[in-house]
């Protein structure tokens, strides 16, 4: 089982209490920047960042795996260094993972986005800035130019590493003159995109426990499909419907 904290408020004690049933389970909280004031405009209604940081420390020493969307990054509102010092600040917590995504959005849709930073007060530069930046369109969506996410992502894997954290990249892509390749092999360092593999469970017995499923391949079903074991033998999974 797993907490995702979609709506980035604290999990309530049970949830606390059932993530450590399993030691597969896993929490994952929704931070895009370490900038307390931008925060609080960019995600309205969340708990504050330092009851964030607080929880995933008390699920850290509770031996909760954690991990962490950055999710969506605005570069010109957010900066690089804010999210150096948030990967530097998740680590110190216990932080194992942190997933990167940078803001999309369909092309009809894309004034929604600039007018919305504007309506929450941002910066006037900030917004302008980020409304430059975010020009290229791929595979029919707006997305943030090419050279500053691959420098961003950069960056922040060198930061990653450098913390002892693990960090993927969540539906990147790279123009390829059809409908974009995916980045994520070169800057995933986890097992897979929420970080550690779980592998696949199954009952030896009709009346059995679930249990792991020995030599299940721990990048994923697609990637095992490809390089992997097979060992589940299912062409189901391996295509991953």
């Amino acid at each position: 089982g797993f907490c995702k904290d979609v709506f980035r408020i604290l999990p309530m004690e049970f949830a606390v209490e059932a993530l450590q049933v399993s030691p597969y389970s896993y929490c994952q909280f929704s931070i895009n920047t370490s900038n307390h004031d931008d925060y609080r405009k960019l995600s309205p209604g969340s708990a504050k960042l330092e009851d964030m940081f607080k929880m995933i420390e008390r699920l850290h020493n509770l031996g909760v795996y954690i991990s962490i969307q950055c999710n969506p990054i605005h570069p010109g509102v957010t900066t690089l260094d804010d999210l150096k010092e948030l990967v530097r600040i998740l680590a110190s917590v216990g932080t194992d993972h942190i997933i990167f995504k940078f803001v999309e959005q369909v092309m009809n849709s894309r004034k929604i986005i600039v007018d919305r930073l504007y309506d929450r007060r941002f910066d006037v530069k900030k917004v302008e800035l980020f409304d430059k930046l975010f020009n290229q369109v791929i595979g029919g969506v707006y997305t943030i130019q090419q050279d500053v996410r691959i420098e961003w992502l950069e960056e922040l894997l060198a930061e990653t590493r450098a913390n002892h954290m693990t960090q993927s990249t969540c539906y990147e892509y790279y123009e390829n003159g059809k409908a974009g390749a995916n980045l994520a092999p070169y800057f995933t360092t986890s097992d897979q995109c929420h970080g550690r593999g779980v592998p696949i469970h199954y009952r030896p017995e009709p009346e059995a426990k679930f249990v792991p499923l020995p030599g299940c391949y721990r990048k994923g079903c697609l990637y095992c499909a490809e390089y992997g074991t097979r060992s589940c033998k299912s062409e189901t999974l391996q295509q991953a419907k």
